[in-house]
């Protein structure tokens, strides 16, 4: 802070405020950044940037994540049961009936033919045992015609007490789902990816106007902060001649020149330029905070913060500028303002989405088809030999399946749903560009007013520094007062403060011109760049 307690020695104020001046402007005291460089850092380290950019990896992940809905499954079965039941004394019966009439005929054989044929001894069993093992593998993929295959593979071992050979069954199959009504064709199977792909491109297109709106943030900040140092500079200046006027009417006080009173007058001017440098000074550390807050300062850094490096941009020719056509500027906002184009891009998702409700609304009728070979094998290795022993053939199988809700309220509301919301996107984004449309006329007028409020404030600037001289010189022939000369002075430092403030006014509309016609920024491969020649250059 700049503080002026007491002036003992008028010359030794003059310094001290030089000093002063120097050490709030020196870079070696605070970091000066240029127009370009306070852009970059923007670009690189202003939080909300970011986070446009994190919405954007979000909106990719949602995309991504509608691909897996035609993603190959692999699917793996395994399953081993084992079983032991009770068999009812009626079973046991008739098994042992069954293994007493087969021992008779094997004795008969034997007495006919004088054979030793076993008999069979083995128990009839009084419980059921049973191991199974399952394997099963395959994939599933649905194509985007709405199509799902699933080719899949099982084999079954199969192990029984009651059963004398162990066996293992083998099933290699093909199933074809193909929806007849609802649910077929690409453009509705397709319909939650198109529709992400186009959210995807929503989000995109609005995180380039947010990141364009802090771009612009900064372009102003940088512009107000440098009005403000150049305003305090003239503070300065002010102050200094105050302190010079005091030196002056002082010693023409003390050589009988001029009354004391004058002295008072000299004083009080200077205790008013004083007030007016603590202004000045409040107001450059405001700006050069704001405009260090827009380029992403961190707390700490934000304790000293940037001053601007560079001019204001040169302001145009009022011919040129009324040559330029509106309609062309509309024209060029179509295509540039990133935010219609986002709005644009919800007309085309809630179309997509219609669709696809409209075709919800059909029945569900789907035609299957499986197509495989089974195989039963009783060597080992069992569960490997079936997939080629006893092979009889292909089978098949062919159905129909029908899903048809008599209301189906569900699929209707949605479809009006769907239906209302393509209507509110259209309106949406018609209201969007009227809008923009506005932003663009004022921009475009206030632009052109300014260069005729500046070419007026250069010209009165120009008018007070004359008359600032004139009088001067009046004052030192003695044919002017003190009160005239201070009241000049005066009049010109406001005049060139004014000639600042509608230099700041102009940079900061032409930048809002460039902004609300959505061309303070160039996009290259997906990339937003900032050049300071195409937005400030001459041709503006």
């Amino acid at each position: 802070m700049i503080a002026f307690l007491s002036i003992p020695n008028p010359k030794l104020g003059v310094l001290f405020a030089i000093i002063l001046y120097l050490a709030a402007v020196s870079p070696g005291f605070a970091d000066v950044v240029t127009l370009e460089q306070a852009v970059e850092k923007t670009f690189e380290k202003n939080p909300y940037i970011q986070i446009e950019k994190e919405t954007v990896t979000a909106a990719r992940g949602d995309y991504q994540s509608s691909l897996g809905e035609f993603d190959w499954l692999y699917f793996f079965g395994a399953s081993v049961e084992h079983s032991n039941l009770p068999i009812g004394d009626a079973i046991q019966s008739e098994q042992q009936r069954r293994q007493n009439a087969q021992n008779t005929q094997i004795s008969t054989i034997n007495s006919a033919i004088g054979s030793s044929l076993p008999l069979v001894t083995t128990d009839v069993p009084s419980e059921n045992r049973e191991d199974v093992v399952s394997l099963s593998t395959g994939v599933t993929k649905k194509l985007k015609s709405g199509v799902t295959l699933t080719p899949s593979a099982a084999v079954t071992d199969f192990k029984n007490n009651t059963f004398p050979a162990e066996v293992s069954r083998s099933d290699v199959r093909l199933k074809i789902i193909v929806p007849i009504l609802r649910g077929a064709g690409t453009d509705v199977t397709t319909a939650n990816l198109e529709a992400a792909a186009t959210v995807l491109e929503t989000a995109r297109f609005s995180s380039y106007h947010n990141i364009s709106k802090d771009i612009n943030t900064t372009i102003v900040s940088f512009y107000n902060c440098l009005a403000a140092q150049q305003s305090f500079k003239l503070v300065q200046e002010s102050f200094t001649r105050a302190e010079a006027l005091l030196v002056n009417v002082t010693r023409m006080v003390e050589a009988g020149m001029l009354e004391p009173a004058f002295l008072n007058q000299a004083t009080a001017k200077l205790y008013n330029t004083r007030v007016d440098v603590k202004d000045g000074e409040i107001f450059l550390y405001e700006t050069r905070q704001a405009l260090g807050l827009s380029m992403g300062m961190d707390a700490q850094a934000l304790v000293n913060p940037p001053l601007p490096l560079g001019d204001f941009p040169s302001v145009a020719d009022l011919a040129k500028l009324n040559q330029v056509s509106s309609v062309k500027l509309l024209d060029t906002a179509k295509d540039r303002r990133m935010d219609y184009r986002a709005a644009l891009e919800s007309i085309k998702a809630e179309r997509i989405l219609l669709k696809q409700a409209e075709n919800h609304i059909k029945p569900r009728l789907d035609l299957t088809f499986q197509l495989g070979y089974a195989g039963l094998s009783e060597t080992s290795p069992r569960s490997i030999n079936s997939f080629y022993d006893n092979v009889k053939g292909a089978y098949g199988y062919a159905g129909l399946n029908l899903e048809f809700p008599f209301e189906n309220n569900y699929a209707r509301g949605r479809y009006r749903s769907r239906a209302s919301a393509l209507a509110s996107a259209g309106l949406s984004a018609a209201a969007a560009f009227n809008a923009i449309s506005s932003e663009i006329l004022i921009a475009l007028e206030n632009v052109k007013m300014l260069v005729t409020q500046h070419d007026l404030a250069s010209k009165s600037a120009e008018r007070y520094k004359a008359a600032v001289a004139f009088e001067k010189t009046k004052y030192d022939a003695g044919e002017s007062t003190l009160n005239a000369l201070i009241d000049i002075e005066d009049r010109y430092i406001d005049a060139r403060l004014t000639v600042i403030e509608t230099r700041r006014r102009y940079a900061v509309a032409l930048a809002r011109l460039k902004f609300v016609t959505g061309t303070l920024l160039e996009r290259e491969n997906d990339q937003l760049h900032f050049h300071v020649g195409k937005i400030f250059g001459p041709q503006d």
